[in-house]
């Protein structure tokens, strides 16, 4: 996903989301416990990133605006669902069971075009992109509800409100419905979405002292995982009911300001750095196809067990679940590598994706003119 934008701040937060969504997924990438704090909210992240970004112009046109994300995010989601789901399901005749381990995986229209919606599990090697969709529907809900009160005081801080009594009041009432998880996620996106906007309206650029900032939100994580019983994550993957939301948004935002402070810090000792500005430019496809690296390099290893090189990979592990890692006896130096691999080998994709369809709008173009003359 291109950025065109030049703050380098979140820019760089953008880039230290998805490092740490794809640690997420490979049991810390070697770098973090798997269940720290800093992990398990990362996709939010992601999302308050997206939302200081956002661009009151887009209220001036909606419809253009919306068509212009839709193009942006939902077109692609659907043609690599179509893609994934055709890719998985051809595995099967080799004996991979991936593509039922959360869904019954087959290639029907049900799971081409509602699956996105309402799990973005459907394939299991794209079900890092379930993000999409809500991050899709809370562009259009805030653009809609940001243009219906634009002419209201303080209208960013009203919106912020809302948002959070919704995302609090869904993750506490019980809601039997296959469309529970997809509202529970939008309604927690709004709320650091909106948080984001108010971040930027009224904070961002006064804080000076990073080292109080950190002390402060520390010791109040630490508070909340007392109170919390220890329990410090929002389930994005499945829906849920919370006894006490409220305590689990405070831990969530204390982890996202924690992250906002780092990337500023990040940003002025690292500000020339091409690597986290590369990975902030390919997010995207990062969230997308981190897992088809794995499957990747865990072919590579398939192949090389045959010959007594990595004894004990599990082959039965690799072809039924798309999360597995081989830590070759425990060695978590070969979680590092998973990481490395889940964050570059999507850029490649995406590199060589955008060369390809460079290459064909140029041959187009000059056919055209050729054609024309």
């Amino acid at each position: 996903m291109e950025k065109k934008n030049t703050n380098l701040q979140f820019q760089f937060m953008y880039a230290i989301s998805m490092i740490m969504v794809v640690a997420g997924h490979c049991l810390g990438g070697g770098i973090f416990f798997e269940e720290s704090v800093l992990v398990q909210f990362a996709t939010t992240y992601f999302v308050f990133s997206s939302g200081f970004f956002y661009k009151k112009e887009d209220e001036d046109n909606v419809l253009k605006a919306i068509i212009k994300k839709t193009k942006k995010l939902v077109v692609p989601l659907y043609i690599w669902t179509i893609l994934y789901g055709l890719f998985v399901n051809y595995l099967c005749v080799y004996g991979f069971t991936i593509n039922s381990q959360f869904t019954d995986g087959r290639f029907t229209l049900y799971n081409i075009i509602l699956g996105p919606i309402l799990t973005g599990h459907e394939f299991a090697l794209n079900c890092p992109s379930w993000f999409v969709m809500p991050l899709y529907t809370t562009f259009i809900v805030n653009l809609l509800l940001s243009k219906l009160l634009s002419k209201v005081k303080w209208n960013v801080i009203v919106l912020e409100v809302l948002y959070l009594f919704f995302a609090i009041f869904m993750l506490w009432v019980k809601w039997d419905s296959v469309w529970c998880l997809p509202i529970q996620r939008m309604a927690i996106f709004l709320s650091v979405y909106g948080m984001a906007r108010v971040y930027k309206e009224y904070i961002y650029g006064k804080i000076e002292n990073t080292v109080y900032v950190y002390i402060a939100l520390l010791v109040l994580q630490a508070l909340l995982l007392c109170i919390n019983g220890g329990h410090m994550a929002i389930a994005f993957v499945s829906s849920g009911i919370y006894e006490r939301p409220y305590v689990s948004f405070i831990q969530m935002f204390i982890a996202i300001f924690f992250v906002v402070v780092l990337s500023k810090d990040v940003q002025q000792i690292m500000k020339n750095s091409r690597i986290l500005k590369l990975i902030s430019k390919h997010t995207y496809g990062i969230m997308m196809h981190q897992l088809l690296a794995f499957f990747c390099f865990n072919t590579l290893l398939f192949f090389l067990s045959k010959n007594n090189l990595f004894e004990g990979f599990d082959v039965n592990a690799f072809k039924s679940n798309v999360y597995y890692q081989f830590t070759f006896n425990g060695n978590r130096f070969m979680l590092m590598v998973y990481l490395l691999l889940g964050i570059f080998i999507p850029i490649i994709i995406d590199l060589v994706i955008y060369n390809i369809n460079k290459m064909v709008k140029k041959s187009l173009y000059f056919k055209i003119i050729k054609f024309g003359g």
